[in-house]
């Protein structure tokens, strides 16, 4: 079974995973980051703004995908400026 590791960014960061997970291809690996950042998206009401990504390796460390999601709050109400 191939191992596939998921590396997060958030913003600037990156926390890169070291472990992996063996699945077994590479839709499930597409499964896996998808469910990973839907767990993840919980976000306050005071962000105004969040990406979010998890890019996808193979077992050589060649990225094959990423999956993102960008959260923005913007205010109707407001006047610029």
């Amino acid at each position: 079974m191939p191992r596939y590791y998921f590396d997060w960014h958030e913003g600037d960061r990156l926390m890169r995973d070291e472990d992996g997970l063996d699945l077994p291809d590479l839709d499930a690996a597409q499964r896996e980051a998808a469910q990973a950042l839907a767990e993840r998206t919980s976000v306050g009401a005071t962000i105004e703004r969040r990406e979010l990504a998890i890019t996808v390796r193979d077992e050589g460390g060649l990225e094959i995908f990423t999956t993102s999601v960008v959260f923005e709050t913007k205010n109707l109400t407001r006047k610029p400026g």
